[in-house]
């Protein structure tokens, strides 16, 4: 039983058959949560599931919202990434153009 318990509420473990007083007491004065029902059960994981609708409902917005920047930050870096090519002739650090070489524009 040794440092079983250390870390926060873990299931005891007897690595013996025998009963000593230590094991007796512990055992006796242990408060045990009682079990739900099924049907508590689904009364608290019913009441979860409406939180947590309810806060995806308030994310939603933000979420889309990230989504359209992303997007538009893409765009924009292919847009930069156009005119230092059309201006400099440098080519794009995208990994797809590392075999040409940068150019001098005309």
């Amino acid at each position: 039983m040794s440092g079983d318990n250390l870390h926060g509420k873990q299931p005891l473990k007897f690595y013996s058959t025998e009963l000593t007083s230590t094991k007796l007491l512990l055992v006796n004065t242990m408060k045990l949560k009682t079990t739900e029902n099924y049907e508590q059960l689904l009364q608290r994981f019913t009441k979860r599931t409406m939180q947590l609708s309810a806060r995806n409902a308030e994310l939603k917005s933000a979420y889309e919202e990230y989504v359209k920047n992303e997007s538009d930050l893409k765009r924009l870096e292919g847009s930069v990434q156009a005119i230092e090519y059309c201006a400099f002739g440098k080519m794009p650090g995208d990994g797809n153009h590392d075999k040409f070489k940068d150019h001098k524009p005309q």
